[in-house]
């Protein structure tokens, strides 16, 4: 775990390290009747670690216009705390300020299954951002990247 007295001053290259390491993007598709084809796409980024530790990157990310949350107990079977990035418009912001040139070396300290998933969750929200989950070629599009079909 990280020595917390090193990060006392943490700035954008050490966030950018923390969230190299740190940070996993969230991609889930629900069954939800009220969508037109009975599917829903949800996009996260989340952060586990010290409460500490998660408390000053929400500052820093706040400062940047990057909005999340922080959750003392993310579950029963995991009692750590987590932070969430929710929003289109905030793992966007968090894209563009933490995921320097995404496509051509994309979080280079990370694992190549890291990189693979980084890779896969930038065509998703691709995908999203566009609208295109709202049909079945783009929601089938999804679910291929995700291993489901």
């Amino acid at each position: 775990m990280w020595n917390l007295t090193s990060v006392v001053g943490l700035n954008k290259d050490i966030i950018t390290g923390v969230c190299a390491i740190l940070a996993k993007p969230v991609s889930v598709v629900n069954k939800d009747k009220n969508h037109d084809l009975g599917y829903k796409v949800k996009l996260s980024i989340v952060i586990r670690g010290d409460m500490f530790l998660l408390q000053k990157i929400q500052r820093v990310f706040m400062q940047n216009g990057i909005y999340s949350t922080i959750k003392d107990v993310e579950s029963k079977v995991r009692p750590r705390p987590i932070l969430r990035i929710g929003r289109l418009e905030h793992i966007r912001n968090f894209v563009e300020a933490y995921i320097p040139d995404a496509h051509d070396s994309l979080l280079t300290i990370g694992s190549e299954e890291s990189k693979d998933s980084w890779m896969r969750f930038l065509v998703i929200l691709s995908i999203v951002e566009n609208k295109r989950h709202r049909t079945a070629k783009g929601l089938d599009e999804i679910l291929r990247m995700k291993g489901v079909l």
